[in-house]
């Protein structure tokens, strides 16, 4: 995990760069700006936590993982707000899916952003991940996919 996370980093940080490249005006809406300051804050902590292997505030010391967990908690709070917040100002049943959706799923990175952050037994941080974790991890991907899909084929 630790060798993937500074491109997610790098990437966030380029998505974050062009969008404000493409919509200059958007610099001059506070939501815009606490979202995309966000997502910026959180990239940088992914790279800065991927790069070194513990860092000292004051007299504690944080190995690589808590700034990483942080970053995906950071994340999930603001990317999930800002759709609930999008998903409340819509009106009729798929802002209520939308809603819905954004809190389960921004939820569920929140969650993984703590166990990471906690390093407990949910996560496995180790170099080398275990095939049966691996092979949790798709299967889960798959099921939630599908089950999005019987929801929006429902819905729609």
């Amino acid at each position: 995990m630790k060798r993937s996370v500074p491109y997610l980093g790098a990437f966030m940080l380029l998505i974050v760069g062009l969008y404000f490249l493409a919509f200059p005006d958007a610099l001059t809406d506070p939501t815009t700006l606490v979202s995309m300051g966000s997502i910026a804050i959180a990239a940088t902590l992914l790279i800065a936590g991927a790069l070194r292997d513990s860092f000292r505030i004051g007299s504690r010391e944080f190995d690589w993982n808590v700034p990483v967990g942080i970053a995906f908690v950071l994340l999930g709070v603001s990317v999930g707000g800002s759709m609930v917040r999008t998903a409340l100002a819509a009106s009729g049943a798929m802002g209520w899916v939308l809603g819905v959706g954004a809190i389960v799923g921004f939820g569920s990175l929140v969650w993984f952003g703590v166990q990471i952050a906690r390093d407990t037994r949910h996560v496995d941080l180790g170099a080398e991940p275990s095939n049966a974790r691996a092979v949790g991890v798709v299967l889960f991907a798959v099921v939630s996919f599908l089950a999005g899909v019987a929801v929006w084929s429902v819905v729609l």
